[in-house]
């Protein structure tokens, strides 16, 4: 599935005096959405997939592809609810979402479901605060199915969203000696393939690129290690062909060197 977040607003609908040449037009831009998604990589093949999406009006229903599917389940406006499957059908995944104030609160994620864990055997929870500088903090926690007992994590992450797209990461780990990573991610003025799904805005903290408004071009990910005090740096660029309404068609994704294709993605809408 976060393949497929990673590949994927709110709709404003404005009645004035204008024709209704020009209202249809409006209505007809803020409907566009993607159907279907190619992901080609040329160093693993075997990650190469076709997906396929279906809508309830701009609210997304599921997304098929060889492997399984995802389904989405909408309270109002905002997702609740996704169930992943793989491709024989059975349950793989479970992610719930809550909200507080029109912002996303946190979620719980739950995997591997088997009649031994009718639950899923692996739970998390993950939770949300908005600080007064704008920035978002990000708990992590993990649950002990068999006592039932949730542990916070050592983990801890400081987000920055900027014009609904989220341009900064700060990932620390409280273990004595850990590294600290940041990413800085730097984005065009084109249109998001996810732009105008409901409910996806309120999701850009939860993942890079997920639920952003535009579309990264760059990513500036360095690491200090608190121990040795060193730092490493690496660069990451996309490029992007895009079409007449300035939505994403295809995506190629480059390794550090600049040069090495690491994805290339396909949009159709």
């Amino acid at each position: 599935m976060k393949k497929l977040l990673y590949l994927f607003s709110a709709t404003l609908l404005v009645f004035t005096s204008c024709s209704s040449d020009d209202a249809n037009s409006s209505d007809s831009a803020s409907m566009i959405l993607p159907k279907s998604v190619k992901y080609t990589s040329p160093s693993y093949p075997s990650d190469n997939s076709n997906s396929t999406i279906s809508y309830d009006g701009n609210k997304i229903i599921s997304i098929k592809s060889e492997d399984g599917r995802t389904d989405y389940v909408y309270d109002g406006n905002v997702i609740v609810k996704t169930t992943d499957y793989d491709a024989a059908g059975n349950k793989d995944s479970e992610a719930i979402y809550t909200y507080a104030v029109g912002k996303l609160a946190g979620y719980s994620y739950a995997e591997n479901f088997t009649s031994k864990f009718p639950t899923g055997e692996y739970k998390t929870r993950t939770a949300y605060t908005y600080n007064s500088d704008g920035t978002i903090k990000t708990l992590y926690y993990t649950t002990d199915v068999t006592t039932g007992v949730e542990s916070k994590t050592n983990n801890e992450r400081l987000s920055t969203i900027s014009n609904g797209n989220l341009v900064k990461v700060v990932e620390i780990n409280s273990t004595p000696g850990s590294s600290v990573y940041t990413t800085v991610y730097e984005f065009d003025a084109k249109n998001n393939p996810t732009k105008n799904i409901a409910g996806f805005n309120l999701l850009a903290i939860t993942d890079e690129g997920f639920g952003s408004i535009n579309n990264i071009v760059k990513s500036t990910s360095s690491s200090v290690d608190m121990s040795t005090n060193t730092s490493n740096t690496n660069v990451y660029k996309t490029v992007y062909v895009y079409d007449a309404n300035g939505y994403v068609t295809k995506e190629t994704s480059y390794e550090n060197d600049g040069t090495t294709v690491d994805g290339i993605t396909e949009y159709t809408y």
